[in-house]
């Protein structure tokens, strides 16, 4: 589930609020989802932000417990977060090839750019290799 760092129980449970919230944080916890402040403040009775100005012990707390946590391995939210992976790593790789492919593209024209400013170059010196004889003889 999740490791706790440094809890002081009795700053946690000091007003009436901070034991409702951190017993609904513990609660949320117990049933195998992941803790939110919004979540907590609700069970609890007050507002997110009473919570964030009051009582930031609570708030503390919380996020350390949502930092910490981890489903369960046989829940479905730890089989989301594993397709949830697979999904990014298959992004990653189609990202990666669409990067290939786009220097690979952009190299392709490069060289094209480049035959073809060879091509119109030896055009221009052939047409000044030209020479136009003068016939003198006629006159």
């Amino acid at each position: 589930m999740t490791e706790l760092d440094d809890v002081d129980l009795e700053l946690l449970t000091s007003t009436p609020t901070r034991l409702r919230a951190t017993a609904a944080a513990l609660a949320l916890l117990v049933s195998g989802k992941r803790p939110s402040l919004s979540e907590v403040a609700r069970l609890s009775g007050v507002t997110r932000q009473a919570l964030n100005k009051d009582h930031k012990p609570v708030a503390a707390f919380v996020g350390q417990l949502r930092s910490n946590w981890r489903p369960a391995p046989d829940s479905p939210h730890a089989r989301l977060l594993e397709q949830l992976a697979e999904a990014r790593a298959g992004l990653t790789r189609e990202r990666d090839k669409r990067k290939k492919a786009e220097e690979e593209r952009d190299r392709a024209l490069h060289h094209l750019q480049l035959a073809e400013a060879s091509l119109q170059a030896e055009r221009d010196r052939a047409a000044r290799r030209e020479i136009v004889a003068f016939d003198r003889t006629r006159g």
